[in-house]
Parts: structure tokens; C-alpha cells; sequence
């Protein structure tokens, strides 16, 4: 099965850059323009692993993650947060990896492998235990 990532980033050129990055690394990709129907996109797409930008109209990407993390209580789902500034990180603690701009799509995809075989390695036996991702 094919892990799945959720895109957030509100500039379009950009969201399909990842997905279609993503894609040809064999994942599921879904996007969202901003946190509007993260909820429901959450709950229906059950993602892996969420890659958003922190600069997001209405809610910054810091203020999503935590909501990830604490209200819909996805602990579990790492969080890439993309910057193009420079962010303080005792504010970043619900965030797993901070991935400044511009970056380069392998190192991307390098991190985005490591934290879901890092999340497959502490889950239970039997749970997520496929393939590592290579």
C-alpha cells in the first residue's frame, strides 16, 4: 500500500511540484490550499505524513500542526513544516522537521522516507510494518 501524504501550501505551482515529486516516489498525494477542510481531508484521507508551508491564509502552518497534534489528537503523523523565514523553534515543538526554502526535491523526499520509517519502526508490531521506504 502506498503511504499517503497531504500537501498544504496556498501557492499552487508549488502544491503541484510536491505532489507530482511525491507521486513519482510512489506516493498518495492529496492537497489542500489552506486548513480550511483539513478536518474532513484528515479523517477521510487518513494521511502518513503532512507536508505544509507555514505561511497559510488564516492559520499559520505552526497553529495547524498543533491542532493536528492536540485536537484531532494525531500525534502519530509526522509534520514537515516548509519556511522561507527564519522561525524560532521553541514555538515549533508539534512540528517533526522544519525544511527551509528553497530546498532541493530529493532532500525532500530523503526526510519524508526517514520520518515515515521512523513512524513505522516505533509503531506496534503488525501495525505498520510493510517495506521500509527506499
Amino acid at each position: 500500500m502506498k503511504a499517503r501524504v497531504l500537501v498544504i501550501d496556498d501557492d499552487r505551482q508549488h502544491r503541484e511540484i510536491l505532489a507530482e515529486a511525491l507521486a513519482y516516489y510512489h506516493f498518495k498525494v492529496r492537497t489542500l490550499s489552506s486548513g480550511r477542510d483539513l478536518k474532513r481531508v484528515l479523517m477521510n484521507f487518513r494521511p502518513a505524513l503532512l507536508l505544509m508551508d507555514y505561511r497559510l491564509p488564516g492559520q499559520n502552518g505552526v497553529e495547524l500542526c498543533r491542532i493536528i497534534k492536540k485536537e484531532f489528537h494525531m500525534n502519530e503523523v509526522p509534520v514537515i513544516l516548509m519556511s522561507a523565514y527564519p522561525l524560532d523553534t521553541e514555538n515549533l515543538n508539534y512540528c517533526d522537521y522544519i525544511l527551509h526554502k528553497p530546498f532541493d526535491l530529493d532532500m525532500l523526499i530523503d526526510h519524508v522516507k526517514d520520518l515515515l520509517n521512523a513512524r513505522r519502526s516505533a509503531s506496534p508490531s503488525g501495525t505498520d510494518q510493510d517495506q521500509p521506504f527506499e
